[in-house]
């Protein structure tokens, strides 16, 4: 499907970050969900997170369960531009299409996921859930919503474990107890980076002084963002589902 408002995007190797393991469940059954004739598939779902929780990993690794290739909608798309994408989608194969930032200038997604019985799977993903039109929380257009909240340290401890083990033969589970400690409001893609960033200053295999080093120098953008962290929890606990399950330790 070609559309110069339509951007293929490589789903690539992406899994969902395994802090939202509630989430990834959730995708595991989407396959059976739209093989299964005798029940009417979702239509469409929402992601929001902080910068750095993973939404577009989590887009990705949804259009490689579903086998479907993912086409993200240009952000400067307007209204005759949307009418003729959905149009192409009404006549293509299915397809996942991401929608990134939404806004009023995608009401026409509205009316065309309620109107019609398209195969094409919507993504909406964004930072700021309580700015969002009200079209948008709406039961018979959203099948859900997800809240991808900063990890709290058990899930943290699991992200650094996942990054040790594939790292490290035989690391110690209390490292990655140790690095979890050491990084309140962290994101995933925080973790990540701090991990990354040891690596290159090591020049290979960091040690756990280098580890922590390298967490110590990391600002993570939660710390300076605390109204729209509250406004975004206060939001998902109304309208959204925690993409993680609870392990009873605040983050």
């Amino acid at each position: 499907m070609k559309h110069p408002y339509l951007h293929p995007v490589d789903p690539g190797t992406n899994n969902v970050p395994v802090c939202y393991d509630r989430l990834s469940s959730w995708i595991s059954r989407l396959p059976a969900w739209f093989a299964d004739p005798s029940i009417p598939p979702p239509r469409a779902t929402l992601f929001c997170g902080l910068p750095g929780t993973g939404r577009g990993r989590v887009v990705r690794a949804l259009a490689r369960a579903l086998c479907r290739p993912l086409l993200r909608l240009d952000p400067a798309t307007d209204s005759p531009a949307l009418a003729e994408i959905i149009t192409l989608l009404n006549t293509d194969a299915p397809c996942v299409l991401w929608v990134d930032q939404p806004g009023d200038q995608h009401a026409g997604i509205h009316r065309w996921l309620l109107d019609s019985d398209t195969p094409t799977f919507v993504v909406f993903t964004t930072c700021a859930p309580h700015k969002l039109p009200a079209g948008f929380t709406r039961a018979d257009v959203v099948e859900s919503a997800w809240h991808l909240d900063l990890p709290d340290v058990r899930k943290r401890s699991a992200l650094w474990g996942e990054l040790l083990a594939a790292a490290y033969t035989g690391h110690h589970e209390n490292d990655s107890v140790k690095l979890a400690q050491m990084s309140p409001m962290f994101t995933p893609c925080e973790i990540q980076a701090a991990f990354d960033n040891a690596r290159r200053e090591a020049s290979g295999a960091p040690d756990e002084g280098q580890l922590l080093d390298a967490v110590l120098r990391l600002r993570p953008i939660a710390l300076s963002m605390d109204e729209e962290v509250a406004c975004l929890r206060a939001w998902a606990r109304v309208h959204a589902c925690d993409a993680a399950s609870k392990s009873g330790i605040e983050p």
